[in-house]
This record gives structure tokens, C-alpha cells and sequence, in this order.
């Protein structure tokens, strides 16, 4: 299972993302080189936890803990790949000559370079395999441990995109727990906690990573629950025998209230206070998760209009697009002619973002014709 699980976890994915910069940077004919100064936020992050990553290691391989050294790795490479690669690939798609795109091959250059240094005690074959192919080196053992000098300094911001990355951890894993895809936005999402207004600086990154409209900032978190009564059953089932049932009922449906004495009258039903208990629920149509041991909240609306459900479909067609696309072995910068059948919905939803799909599809045209009848 250990095995299994590295596979998976750290050699996979760090694999990937050597491939990913490899595919495009051919693509565009970049040669990158070592940057630790783009101003990118995406680009600092990636830095800062990297060199997070290389202090991480060193002390723990001071300390002579192999086992710690390879607990961190898993983290960092999650951050590259599903943080980093995920929300800067719109800068690769850009030409190479863009400034902001060099500095993202740039940047991820710098990150699988020092990766390749700092793995190579742990992972040496890996290591060797991915910096000769992206240096033309002769060998990464023959190398320096990699210095942090030349990396950004801001402790600050690399834990507020922590904290970023975990809220949209919450609303993702909220999604998942409600069967409701990524590709179908969702209106707002409700953010509490005190002094949380730095967020908004950062909201972009979640509005695309949650796929939602609008975020809210609030002190108070009040207003996102509401109370529900839990019954004792090993207690008052003997107490009240058949009349439990109706008890039960009373309670699911909030037939209930507390009495001053700390009693709580369900129906025509007396509860001591031993007999019951109060429990916090999300209110209809959202549900909520704690971030950052419960200092932050986070409460996501999961009710659909029907713009979002248009848009939703608009999304889906695209996936299906790309997947047809990659079906068919079609290069990143092909450009394709679409011909699309659908219901009335499906017309429609495309009908108002054409625009979208096109320029996501690389699509010359987009027909759209009734669905065939089978």
C-alpha cells in the first residue's frame, strides 16, 4: 500500500507536471530559465512553497527523520498540481512572448529544477529522470543542495493562500457531498470569521476554483444555522413507548421549544434536559464546513436558477468538446469546426454562450441542429 500510495501521490502527479511544462513549452518553443522574481501571486505562491518545501526537508534530514522528509511532499506536490499548474494554465495557452505567460514556464521552470535537487536523497531515479530531460545536465547528484536566498520572503501571504486554498478545499468537498458537479456554477458562497476583508483580494481565485457568482463576508454566523432538536431514544423510548413515534415527528418537523427551566416541550411531550440535546444545522438549500479549526466558516448556497443551470450545461458541452478532441488526437492549438445536437434546453444554453465554448474549444463555427431521435 505504501508503494501504492507514492505512486499516486508524489511520483504521478510530479510526473505530470514535468510533462505538462514540457508539452507546452515545446509547443510555443520556450526555453525557460531559473526567475524568482515574477509578481505573478500564483507564481509567489509556488515559489514560497517550494522553498517551504527545501527548509521542510533540510531540517529533516538534519534530524535524520527520512519519514518526516517524505511526509511533506505529498502537501507541496497537491499545491503544484492541483493549486498552481490548475489555476495558471490559462498563461500557458498565451503566447510565449506575453510577459505574464514567460514568467509562468519561467516559474515552473525554477519550481521543477529545485524540486529535482531537493527530492534526489528521497527519490533519486525520479530526480535524475526529470532534471537531465529539463537541463540537458549531466546528473542532479552531482549538484548543490538548493539555497533559498534568491526565493520571495512573504510568510504572510503564503499562508493567507493557504487559508484560500482551504476554503475552496471546503467548497469543493460541499459540492461532492451534494452530487453536484465542479462544471455547475453556483451562486454565492458565505464566508464568517473576524478581519476576513483580506479575502476579497483573493476572491477571484475562488470564484473559479468553486465556480461560483458572488462571495459574502460576515462577522456573524447566526444566520447559516438553524437549531434541531436531537432525541435521547435510549431514554425516553421506554418513557413514552408508542408515542415515540409521534415525538420523533414533532421534533424532525421543529414542533418544539425550550422552556425556561431547561425543559423542552415537543408536542404535548415534556423533555427533561437530560433527554435532549441541540445541534446546529445548515439552513435549507446551503451547507456549511469549518476552516482552519473553526476559525472560519464557510457556507455554500446549492440551490439552482435557471441561468445557472444554462450555463452548467454550456460547461458540459465544452467538456465534451475536449474530451472528443483528445478522443481524436487533435493538437493543443487546432482549431475545430462543431457541429452540436440537443434538446431545446441544450440550444439554448449554448445559443447564450457560444462565445464561451468557442473560444475555449479553439471552435472556427458552431452548429447547432435538433436532437436525432433514436
Amino acid at each position: 500500500k505504501g508503494i501504492s500510495d507514492t505512486q499516486r501521490l508524489i511520483i504521478t502527479p510530479l510526473w505530470n507536471a514535468f510533462y505538462f511544462f514540457c508539452l507546452y513549452a515545446n509547443a510555443e518553443g520556450v526555453k525557460a530559465k531559473e526567475n524568482y522574481t515574477s509578481e505573478n501571486p500564483l507564481d509567489i505562491y509556488a515559489l514560497l512553497k517550494t522553498k517551504e518545501l527545501i527548509n521542510s526537508i533540510e531540517n529533516n534530514l538534519s534530524n535524520y527523520d527520512i519519514s518526516g522528509a517524505c511526509q511533506v511532499v505529498p502537501n507541496f506536490i497537491d499545491a503544484i498540481n492541483n493549486w498552481y499548474i490548475r489555476r495558471s494554465r490559462p498563461r500557458f495557452w498565451k503566447h510565449a512572448d506575453n510577459k505574464d505567460s514567460k514568467n509562468a514556464y519561467d516559474t515552473l521552470f525554477t519550481v521543477l529544477l529545485n524540486i529535482t535537487k531537493v527530492l534526489s536523497p528521497l527519490m533519486p531515479l525520479i530526480s535524475e529522470e526529470i532534471y537531465t530531460k529539463l537541463t540537458g545536465g549531466k546528473s542532479v547528484h552531482l549538484l548543490n543542495w538548493p539555497t533559498t536566498n534568491f526565493f520571495p520572503k512573504d510568510d504572510d501571504f503564503l499562508n493567507k493562500m493557504d487559508t484560500i486554498r482551504e476554503i475552496c478545499s471546503a467548497g469543493l468537498s460541499i459540492r461532492k457531498s451534494n452530487n453536484i458537479r465542479v462544471r455547475q456554477p453556483l451562486e454565492e458562497i458565505i464566508l464568517v470569521g473576524e478581519d476576513l476583508e483580506w479575502i476579497l483580494g483573493f476572491k477571484d481565485y475562488i470564484l473559479e476554483e468553486i465556480n461560483i457568482k458572488n462571495i459574502i463576508i460576515q462577522k456573524d454566523s447566526d444566520s447559516l444555522y438553524k437549531e434541531k432538536l436531537i432525541i435521547d431514544l435510549r431514554k425516553l423510548g421506554p418513557k413514552l413507548g408508542k408515542n415515540i413515534k409521534d415525538c420523533l415527528e414533532g421534533a424532525n418537523n421543529y414542533e418544539w421549544k425550550i422552556n425556561k427551566d431547561g425543559t423542552a416541550k415537543i408536542r404535548k411531550y415534556i423533555l427533561l434536559e437530560d433527554e435532549y440535546s441541540i445541534e446546529k444545522e445548515s439552513m435549507p438549500g446551503t451547507q456549511s464546513e469549518e476552516i482552519n479549526k473553526g476559525e472560519i466558516v464557510a457556507s455554500l448556497k446549492l440551490e439552482l436558477n435557471q441561468e445557472l443551470k444554462k450555463e452548467g450545461i454550456a460547461r458540459d458541452v465544452l467538456r465534451t468538446i475536449q474530451n472528443k478532441r483528445k478522443d481524436l488526437n487533435f493538437d493543443i492549438s487546432d482549431e475545430i469546426n462543431v457541429v452540436i445536437w440537443g434538446d431545446k434546453e441544450v440550444q439554448n444554453s449554448i445559443k447564450q454562450f457560444k462565445d464561451y465554448i468557442s473560444t475555449n474549444a479553439l471552435a472556427k463555427s458552431i452548429k447547432i441542429q435538433e436532437a436525432k431521435e433514436t
